[in-house]
């Protein structure tokens, strides 16, 4: 039982990081009707933009609004110029922007792997003072990242469903014919589900770079447990999001803790198998 504590902790750190980025994903999927899996590298993209704050002595504020703000604008821009292409297509809308999007995430890992080499990058930081919570071993900067985590959820959760854009992003997402005819501008609206997709992934990018290293190829391993953890919660749903999340990383910790780490893949993949098979639309998805 001495090992509980820590287990759980284990679990919430990773599960609120993938959490957030898959929260900006079920939003992209949903309005866009578009797999981002482009955004796994904007996660390393942002925290790789920390790193190089750091080298070239910014303050850590200024690295950190600049890291966010330029990965959003890169997501904004993808999205824009590259998926908004096959809005109009529809008969190869999901198989292209797919293919698109595993591209533009070969780009960025392949981008990052030339400029900073294969190696490991860390980002020194302040913020881990350990705190002691029963047999557990807590930092500073993971309590922040749950925090955070629930906090940005929730606002974008209050954004979608309290505020008349919000509303018109759901609109979007439940019948863009219908949206358009009352006349909801879906360019605008999409793009904004990209800009903040890439926000999120800026976020989580920054946390990954202080609570992890940082290796290139890490971004298809990210775009991939962002995808299992969005489609098992429900796509579309914020709750769904945190939740599939939450019980991936469960899932995953537990065979590592007790079959072996090797496992943790297979252990995700059949977890996402089988719940799809029970239920299609994930646990929160909205049933079609």
């Amino acid at each position: 039982m001495e090992v509980v504590p820590q287990f759980i902790v284990n679990i919430l750190i990773p599960a609120s990081l993938y959490g957030m980025v898959a929260v900006g994903f079920s939003v992209v999927v949903r309005v866009t009707r578009m797999y981002h899996l482009a955004i796994g590298g904007l996660v390393l993209f942002s925290g790789y933009l920390l790193y190089s704050s750091r080298l070239a002595g910014m303050p850590w504020w200024l690295g950190i609004i600049i890291a966010i703000l330029i990965t959003t604008f890169i997501g904004w821009f993808m999205g824009v110029a590259v998926f908004e292409r096959f809005q109009e297509k529809r008969s190869v809308r999901v198989g292209s922007s797919v293919v698109a999007a595993l591209a533009l995430l070969v780009f960025l890992e392949n981008g990052l792997l030339m400029y900073f080499g294969p190696g490991s990058k860390s980002v020194a930081h302040v913020w881990d003072v350990h705190h002691a919570v029963g047999s557990a071993i807590v930092t500073d900067l993971e309590i922040v990242i749950v925090v955070v985590s629930m906090l940005v959820s929730g606002m974008v959760w209050l954004f979608l469903h309290a505020t008349r854009f919000g509303k018109a992003l759901r609109a979007i997402a439940d019948n863009a014919e219908v949206a358009a005819v009352v006349g909801i501008d879906l360019q605008k609206g999409r793009g904004f589900a990209w800009a903040l997709a890439a926000f999120l992934a800026g976020i989580a990018g920054i946390f990954y770079a202080l609570e992890y290293t940082l290796i290139p190829a890490q971004a298809s391993a990210m775009a991939i447990n962002v995808f299992f953890r969005s489609i098992l919660g429900g796509v579309g749903s914020v709750p769904g999001a945190l939740a599939g999340s939450l019980l991936l990383e469960t899932a995953e910790q537990a065979t590592a803790l007790w079959i072996s780490s090797t496992f943790k893949f297979l252990t995700a993949a059949v977890m996402v198998v089988a719940v799809l098979l029970w239920r299609p639309s994930g646990i929160f998805g909205i049933k079609k």
